[in-house]
């Protein structure tokens, strides 16, 4: 049976961070009617002085919502009133569903800090998901960027059903139990609005797996525990950028969601191979290319008709170059010739915009595609995969030993430092050649801390 629990859809914009300058500019979301969002940590006591639903020194987390012409409503998010202690809350308003996502951090028991996601929608909580990573490590900056999308699946009697899709890209920063860091993601997947995820976590680090040091040293503790997430060049994409400490790189990944038709062209295409391959084998592996050519083409999966070409080639050209000799090899023969059109489709339909391995080092990286679990046991839907490319990466800049920021270009190539220093903030630009000179904007009366951050923010999308 399918195991569902229904996350209702939310959020605005906040990002605090203990001691992060760039927390400030995202303390506040705007909603679809005007509304204005903005989420409070603090004592029970302090946040609501009447109030008797907790005791007065439990730290707990409030959200203020300010309709316009109407006073400000304050509202106790559910489960942050026990003794444990809340922290690092950011919250994101996603538009189409007009739904507020709020995470934050609970240190539970005073040595298990974990992250908890819930959302805010026509007055109604979601039930909280917990996301645990390593329950005993410290964490700090979880941020999240929303993409969605739909996908049709054909049914057994002809027609096809459309299928929402939502996915939450949730990062942080955790300590590693050797005692460096990592960045970690979990992606959190609902379906027409209904969570239907397991929150496996993976390690963003381990993209770089067998990359040598850059040989930088100095770098400051504060730039490692500064990812940032930010939305791609399309509605499927998302881009992180991260400093790693085994490698001393700074590097952007950009993570795509693979379209659900692609995912089930493939799985189909897996079964009739196993179904038909027989009759071809041993010997026809040329008839058997040109049947799942033809079967492609006929399979009414709604992918551009281009598409559909270029993947019916491929998978023709994959089976007769494939050397399979005996029907008892169709599986695995179906198998890689599934991976295979998923790679090659993948390359097609991602959108991907190819000229950035000019600026860095990145051309080394190839994709990977990864499965985002669900709770699906009946396969009754396709399985959803992302894809990661690193799109930059290069040597870490020197940066200050205070809070710092990182920046990403809407294509992934470009980067921005900054480090927020009393009176202005510092910041270093990225370069064909690694990384320019320490520039800085100076705060006044006319240019505060959010205004500075939000310079440097358009900036890098501008290049």
């Amino acid at each position: 049976m399918r195991a569902r629990t229904c996350l209702a859809l939310i959020v605005a914009a906040t990002l605090v961070l203990a001691g992060s300058a760039l927390a400030a500019d995202r303390q506040a979301a705007l909603g679809d009617a005007g509304e204005i969002y903005q989420i409070h940590t603090g004592s029970y006591g302090d946040l609501f002085p009447t109030g008797t639903a907790a005791p007065a020194g439990n730290a707990v987390l409030a959200l203020d919502v300010v309709r316009p012409g109407q006073a400000a409503q304050r509202l106790l998010v559910p489960g942050t009133d026990g003794a444990d202690v809340e922290s690092s809350p950011f919250e994101l308003y996603e538009s189409s569903s007009g739904t507020l996502f709020l995470v934050w951090q609970s240190q539970v028991n005073s040595i298990s800090p974990v992250l908890y996601l819930t959302s805010f929608n026509n007055g109604t909580w979601s039930p909280a998901i917990r996301i645990t990573g390593n329950p005993f490590a410290m964490k700090s900056s979880p941020q999240f960027a929303i993409t969605h999308d739909t996908y049709d699946i054909l049914a057994s009697d002809g027609t096809y059903n459309t299928v929402p899709r939502t996915i939450l890209h949730l990062i942080w920063w955790e300590e590693a139990a050797n005692g460096g860091s990592n960045v970690l993601y979990a992606p959190i997947l609902l379906l027409d609005g209904t969570y239907v995820g397991t929150n496996q976590v993976f390690s963003l680090n381990s993209f770089l797996a067998n990359q040598t040091s850059s040989g930088v040293t100095g770098a400051a503790a504060e730039l490692f525990r500064a990812p940032q997430i930010q939305a791609g060049a399309n509605a499927r994409t998302v881009l992180v950028g991260f400093a790693d400490p085994a490698t001393q790189r700074l590097v952007t990944l950009e993570i795509s969601t693979l379209p659900g038709e692609l995912v089930s062209l493939s799985d189909k295409m897996r079964a009739h191979i196993i179904e038909s391959g027989a009759k071809y084998l041993p010997g026809n592996l040329a008839g058997l290319g040109a049947d799942v050519h033809d079967w492609i083409l006929g399979s009414g999966a709604r992918l551009h008709p281009g598409v559909l070409s270029y993947l019916s080639d491929q998978s023709r050209a994959h089976i007769i170059e494939s050397g399979v000799k005996s029907p008892g090899q169709l599986t695995s023969l179906a198998a890689d010739s599934r991976a295979h059109i998923i790679e090659s489709g993948a390359t097609m339909v991602g959108d991907r915009i190819d000229s950035v391995t000019a600026k860095s080092d990145s051309s080394a990286f190839s994709p990977t595609i990864a499965e985002i679990p669900t709770t699906d046991t009946d396969g009754s839907t396709p399985e959803h995969l992302f894809q990661v490319n690193v799109d930059s990466i290069r040597p870490v800049p020197r940066t200050g030993s205070a809070p710092n920021a990182i920046y990403v270009s809407q294509d992934g190539s470009d980067a921005i430092v900054s480090w927020d220093m009393p009176g202005e903030v510092r910041y270093r630009e990225s370069t064909d050649q690694g990384w320019g000179p320490i520039n800085s904007l100076t705060l006044s009366s006319t240019l505060d801390l959010n205004g500075a951050h939000a310079i440097l923010n358009q900036r890098v999308r501008d290049r």
